[in-house]
């Protein structure tokens, strides 16, 4: 799952503080 995430990213270079920001997301709803 972290990986896709990382991995998406790349290919659309998004900013890594999006990513922690969703993965926050993710650690609410779980």
């Amino acid at each position: 799952m972290l990986l896709e995430l990382y991995f998406i990213a790349n290919e659309y270079n998004i900013p890594n503080r999006m990513i922690q920001i969703c993965l926050s997301c993710l650690e609410l709803h779980f």
